[in-house]
């Protein structure tokens, strides 16, 4: 089968006009043939092989055989290909990280642009990036401390910056369960939606217990919410079939689950409504002191642009003092040279009106020499820097 063209027949259908085209190259030229390629074996499948071929001449040069060998470089080409596949995956990561590295960037730029420019667009920013996360946190353990209040201080996208005193049913199951969990988050982020600033709104999550939140607003923008909740109201009918569904819903072991609700805080509306009126005022000084926390921000910026301007001027100003002191004296030495020159050699000779004349250019050229004297002192004040 492999005699005479049939040598082509069990090349792969994409290899076979290259290996024809490199076999009918050696021919032409009587160069060694080379060339790489998929061969089909018995059982129908294809691997790659190297083929190379060699001419052996008679003693007049003439080609009268080809002697050639075919080299299973199978293994070969399969770990070329994947890391050929390892490289395209490592630079469209790289690709995709760098892209993600250039907007993250630019969204620091636009926030400092925003926090620093005095015309800065507060409606960039988050509350993360105003809010000392730390300190409030320290607020709200001494706070909790003292009331025993479950609070959370929550951005509008749902993620929690600081939070105390959180009930074990959230905690161990609603904040843990996928679905659960994404309901706290749309519950934080979407039904707390609506109260105005120092105002606050009651509403049942949607797992199906209370929680207030009071908005934390900067410059017109609602940022975020002070929370507290987990609890059940007084009075209030305990519905333990809902729960019980619930955890058969969500997987959750009932007892366990039951035992974390008998727990959750019963309490009363007027409790709601007098806390909630504190912390409606603790979210508004949140509030000012992020604002209070940008104007410093761009009061040090202002101060910083003032100085590095003044330290700009006060350099122009140094080497102006010193290209005119230097300008100035030349001139200066020559004119007070020739004038006493003139008034030593030629002194008692000139008319009383001439030497007149003489001791005031001497008398000039020496104030002049001193206020020169003054210039390089001013640019030396100017080296020590602004403080």
């Amino acid at each position: 089968e492999s005699y005479g063209k049939g040598w082509i027949v069990p090349f792969h259908p994409e290899d076979t006009q290259s290996a024809s085209e490199a076999w009918n190259q050696a021919l032409a030229t009587g160069e060694v043939y080379r060339v790489e390629g998929r061969l089909r074996a018995a059982d129908g499948s294809y691997r790659w092989f190297l083929m190379r071929g060699a001419p052996l001449r008679d003693e007049a040069g003439k080609i009268v055989k080809w002697f050639g060998t075919c080299t299973d470089i199978d293994d070969i080409k399969r770990a070329e290909s994947e890391i050929r596949k390892l490289n395209r995956e490592l630079e469209e990561r790289v690709e995709q990280r760098t892209a993600q590295l250039r907007e993250s960037e630019q969204n620091v730029r636009r926030k400092l642009n925003s926090i620093l420019s005095p015309e800065g667009d507060l409606q960039n920013l988050e509350l993360a990036d105003v809010l000392e996360e730390e300190g409030v946190q320290s607020l709200l353990d001494d706070y909790y401390s003292v009331a025993r209040i479950p609070l959370g201080v929550i951005d509008i996208k749902g993620r929690v910056l600081a939070g105390v005193g959180w009930e074990e049913v959230c905690t161990k199951f609603h904040r843990v369960h996928p679905q659960t969990c994404q309901n706290c988050l749309e519950s934080d982020s979407v039904l707390s939606a609506g109260a105005a600033a120092g105002e606050f709104k009651v509403y049942k999550c949607k797992n199906n217990l209370w929680d207030v939140a009071t908005p934390i607003v900067l410059g017109g923008k609602h940022l975020g919410n002070l929370f507290t909740g987990q609890f059940l109201f007084e009075g209030e009918p305990f519905d333990i079939e809902l729960f019980r569904a619930q955890a058969q819903r969500y997987g959750f072991d009932e007892s366990s689950y039951l035992a974390a609700l008998d727990k959750v805080a019963r309490v009363s509306k007027e409790n709601v409504n007098a806390s909630m009126s504190f912390l409606a005022k603790l979210a508004q000084v949140l509030s000012l002191s992020a604002y209070g926390t940008i104007k410093l921000a761009r009061a040090l910026e202002e101060t910083r642009r003032v100085n590095a301007e003044l330290a700009s001027s006060n350099r122009e100003l140094e080497a102006f003092t010193y290209s005119v002191s230097h300008d100035l004296r030349a001139p200066l030495r020559h004119i007070s040279g020739f004038s006493k020159l003139l008034s030593e050699e030629f002194g008692s000779t000139l008319p009383e009106e001439a030497q007149h004349h003489i001791k005031r250019i001497e008398e000039g050229t020496r104030r002049m020499g001193m206020l020169v004297d003054d210039l390089l002192n001013l640019a030396r004040v100017g080296r020590k820097g602004i403080h």
